[in-house]
């Protein structure tokens, strides 16, 4: 009884919050899975304006390594599920979700970015507000934005067409790559720790790289999606080469090591607050070494994970999706709204997914663990699922409080949205698992008489 006690106050936040936002749930059959996957690559044009540092004003000038957007198309019996990874800043796209729904008969897409700041430009950015992607480069009638568009849907359509059976296994691994960047001191005021290369302890963070293994009836690997909270910023803005920064060395070392077809997806965590600890690392000094270490690094770790997780025991292969599209006001325009389309997944009883269109500080990621009963509860940041926008930082309301970047400045949507959001999941995950809230009600109710 303490647990429920001591979660009161949450519990009737989640029952109020019950009755405000409608949502739309799909459920699968419990059957086997059928997987398909495929890859694209949609490096842009030299001399592409970048993205992800401010002071950084020149177009690329080459392409250290290509940028991929893999996917990954999951079936279940009466349900489809299109993870899509995208080696760039951020990408929303009403024109794919709509498109894999309409021409592949995909119900749900997942377009995930890595982040990575040695991308292309993608968003259109007002002062603190987010006008839309940005399809103007090179020209609004051939725009390489577009172009990607229809390279990935093309891609969502070739996975959609080779289907094979495949059992799922999620595990964790874990692995300490990062730092929060926000120091506070004892008086509450913020320090921004833009680098760390003392390795200098910080919180909170969180080590733990959640993964999905996708094998085939023969037993290999077909796919791992690898989630892991950890800004692509071991580049610096000095930086004028197309990179994938970590996350694509570790993507390409994870399918080289496991052989055959293997699809490796990167699923960037709540890394708003996070920071590489070789962040911005000039080019001279050494910038594209530390991009190979931290890629290998978290590699290394997820290879370790899929061979010790072998064939072990696999879900059922049930799916469930809610699907919410929620609104807040703007923090700094109150005439204006931000819509937020987040996805609660569970694929199993012991695995659920919870995805959000932004920058989401840690917190939140630990917060959403601790409050889900599902074993395996991980949370996509920096995914954008359909109805809505990029909500951009998400930082919590005491860190707002606080101050600091993305916290006090650089964001834009209300405070308490990363709160709410969070609540929002737990009680879709709580009512896809089947709880009853009104003899969950009743039993709070008794808890609090019994307290008086």
């Amino acid at each position: 009884m303490d647990r429920i006690f001591s979660n009161c106050r949450v519990m009737w936040t989640f029952v109020l919050l019950a009755g405000l936002w409608p949502a739309t749930v799909v459920a699968g059959q419990a059957a086997s899975l059928r997987l398909g996957s495929a890859r694209v690559e949609i490096t842009p044009p030299i001399g592409f304006p970048m993205e992800g540092y401010e002071s950084r004003k020149q177009g690329s000038t080459g392409v250290h390594d290509p940028l991929y957007a893999r996917v990954v198309v999951v079936r279940s019996a009466e349900t489809s599920i299109a993870f899509v990874t995208c080696d760039l800043v951020g990408f929303v796209s009403e024109p794919v979700v709509k498109g894999a729904r309409e021409k592949f008969g995909i119900e749900h897409v997942l377009i995930s970015s890595s982040h990575t700041h040695g991308g292309p430009k993608t968003t259109i950015w007002d002062a603190y507000d987010v006008v839309g992607p940005d399809r103007t480069w090179p020209d609004p009638e051939n725009s390489w934005y577009a172009e990607t568009e229809a390279k990935i849907l093309r891609a969502i359509g070739e996975a959609s067409q080779e289907l094979e059976p495949v059992t799922l296994v999620p595990t964790l691994a874990f692995v300490y790559l990062g730092y929060n960047r926000r120091l506070v001191n004892d008086e509450g005021q913020v320090q921004m720790l833009w680098e760390n290369p003392e390795r200098r302890p910080t919180h909170p963070i969180d080590p733990r790289i959640g993964l999905l293994i996708f094998r085939g009836e023969d037993g290999d690997v077909r796919a791992v999606v690898v989630n892991y909270a950890c800004h692509a910023v071991v580049l610096g803005p000095d930086n004028l080469q197309i990179s994938a920064d970590y996350p694509g060395v570790m993507c390409d070392y994870v399918e080289k090591q496991l052989g055959g077809n293997v699809t490796c997806l990167f699923v960037q965590g709540a890394a708003g607050d996070i920071n590489p600890h070789d962040a911005t690392q000039p080019v001279d000094k050494g910038g594209f070494e530390a991009v190979h270490k931290t890629g290998l690094a978290i590699g290394e770790k997820v290879v370790e994970a899929v061979r010790r997780a072998g064939k072990g025991k696999s879900v059922e292969g049930k799916i469930q999706v809610t699907h919410d599209v929620l609104e807040f006001p703007h923090r700094w325009k109150p005439d204006r709204k931000v819509r937020v389309g987040m996805d609660t997944i569970l694929l199993a009883s012991n695995l659920a997914i919870v995805t959000i269109p932004g920058e989401p500080f840690v917190d939140f990621q630990l917060d959403l663990a601790a409050k889900s009963e599902i074993e395996y509860t991980f949370l996509f940041g920096y995914t954008y699922t359909g109805d809505g926008q990029w909500a951009d930082y998400l930082p919590t309301i005491e860190a707002a409080a606080e101050g600091g970047y993305g916290a006090g400045y650089n964001t834009f949507i209300g405070l308490g949205a990363g709160e709410a959001l969070v609540d929002r999941a737990v009680i879709n995950l709580y009512q896809m698992t089947g709880h009853d809230f009104r003899k969950m009600l009743d039993v709070l109710v008794e808890e609090v008489e019994k307290s008086h």
